[in-house]
């Protein structure tokens, strides 16, 4: 036996060894799926990230010489790159000057009509298609895409994976491209949406994501009222998608419109504290983000925080512990008129670790105030009506401040008063009024001031599990 030939003996026997028993290397599994990824992204290893410098390159020999002066892989190039900024624009893109783009499309459209566009050709301008934001240069690219798709079907070899997605979402080349993706959103499945951005992913400026929201506001409103209450938490979440994010007041306003299109204007629980968090309180005029909706949807969810209100501050703020049904009837009446309200708590409910008050706490954490300067256990409530502020505090029979809006002697939302702001005879003077205490039958004396200052009940018979 020569060297050579025990060389390659033992060089067998050790591969022998590696592929099988105690010793054999496993399969790079991690590697290979990785691998098969990139093949189903990127067509089989096929490179479409170019280099930015013969981006710019090709888009200046296109603005200098016409697209007929391009050769094949300097169109390949802009297909891949419709949408991106380039320097030879000042930073715009293609998509965004009309003259260049038509005069690319004019000439793929004759290659359709020829039925010699490539396939990897077609793939780049559909994924540039998905890049673009909304104009007339999409409508034109998608009908193009359109009337190229059969072609390009029937010429390519063994159906590659990325081409296989593109029939799976061929609705979305249709006159209601996402009617699928929001089927399977408002179910709380997104499997197809997952698969379009995982191999097509449209960036955040994308026309895309601004269809997806139309369309949810379309299917919204043709579920019935108890369909589309059941899926507002599921709405709640699509908004919080990434791209979805920068539209998230869009998709707000439109949900909580919908709502107020409703016959049950009932308080949603989780509707309410999502638009608490990023639209603040609709009380406040400095909470400009409900200018976005009708005022009368504002007030749908103004109503719902007095209703709360005054629930928690004649049930939870008493001096005595025990709920005051008698003020918290008589002030129900008005709810639906109150167009602020904010409940003012003193040092002792601001200490208190009673598990309630504590859940009470950290629910109102944004909206609560503190009263400064008073006795342990006061507490008080502002609420709006009309042109008029009113003053309630805990203390069983304790007076009621009434103050014109033009002589109030604090300022409604302060996260802090004094007792003193909130107790103001010179003010309740200056207001051409009187303090009313809850005495005897003290509901026919507010009764008689409040209709003589045009302020009459809205409901007649309410009951304490009335919820607005």
């Amino acid at each position: 036996m020569t060297l050579r030939s025990a060389i390659e003996a033992v060089a067998q026997r050790q591969l022998a060894i590696l592929k099988s028993g105690r010793q054999a290397i496993a399969a790079p599994q991690a590697l290979q799926g990785a691998v098969e990824r990139l093949r189903t992204r990127f067509g089989g290893g096929l490179r479409v990230v170019v280099d930015q410098d013969r981006i710019n390159r090709t888009v200046e020999k296109l603005k200098d010489m016409g697209v007929g002066a391009l050769g094949g892989s300097e169109r390949f190039v802009l297909a891949y790159n419709l949408a991106a900024p380039v320097r030879a624009l000042a930073g715009r893109a293609i998509s965004d000057e009309p003259a260049l783009l038509e005069a690319l499309l004019h000439r793929w459209s004759r290659e359709v009509d020829a039925g010699t566009l490539r396939g990897v050709i077609w793939r780049g301008l559909y994924r540039s298609w998905l890049r673009m934001p909304a104009g007339q240069g999409t409508m034109r690219l998608r009908q193009l895409l359109l009337q190229g798709l059969p072609g390009i079907t029937a010429r390519s070899r063994g159906n590659p994976p990325w081409l296989r997605t593109v029939h799976r979402h061929q609705g979305l080349l249709g006159e209601r491209p996402c009617r699928l993706y929001v089927a399977e959103l408002l179910e709380g499945r997104r499997a197809l949406l997952d698969e379009l951005t995982s191999e097509f992913p449209p960036p955040a400026g994308s026309w895309f994501w601004d269809e997806l929201v139309r369309a949810i506001g379309r299917q919204a409103d043709r579920l019935g009222d108890e369909g589309f209450r059941s899926r507002i938490p599921l709405l709640l979440g699509v908004v919080e998608l990434d791209a979805l994010v920068p539209r998230r007041d869009a998709m707000l306003a439109m949900i909580l419109e919908r709502y107020a299109r409703s016959a049950d204007q009932s308080c949603q629980e989780p509707l309410r504290d999502y638009a608490l968090e990023y639209w603040k309180n609709p009380q406040l005029k400095s909470s400009f983000k409900w200018d976005l909706v009708a005022e009368s949807t504002r007030q749908m969810v103004g109503g719902w925080l007095a209703f709360e209100d005054l629930e928690d501050f004649f049930r939870l703020c008493q001096d005595d512990g025990r709920a005051d049904t008698v003020r918290l009837n008589y002030w129900l009446r008005f709810r639906h008129q109150i167009s602020f309200s904010q409940i003012v708590i003193g040092p002792a409910l601001e200490r208190s670790e009673d598990a309630e008050i504590v859940r009470f706490r950290e629910r109102r954490q944004h909206r609560l105030a503190r009263l400064t300067r008073a006795a342990e256990d006061s507490n008080a409530l502002i609420m709006q009506i009309a042109d008029w502020v009113f003053v309630v505090f805990s203390a069983q029979g304790g007076e009621c401040y009434p103050y014109r809006v033009e002589s109030l002697p604090m300022v409604p939302g302060s996260p802090s008063y004094f007792i003193h702001e909130l107790r103001n005879r010179r003010a309740v003077v200056a207001s051409d009024a009187r303090t009313f205490p809850h005495l005897r039958e003290w509901q026919i004396d507010f009764d008689d001031t409040l209709r003589f200052w045009g302020i009459r009940p809205d409901v007649l018979r309410p009951t304490l599990s009335d919820n607005p």
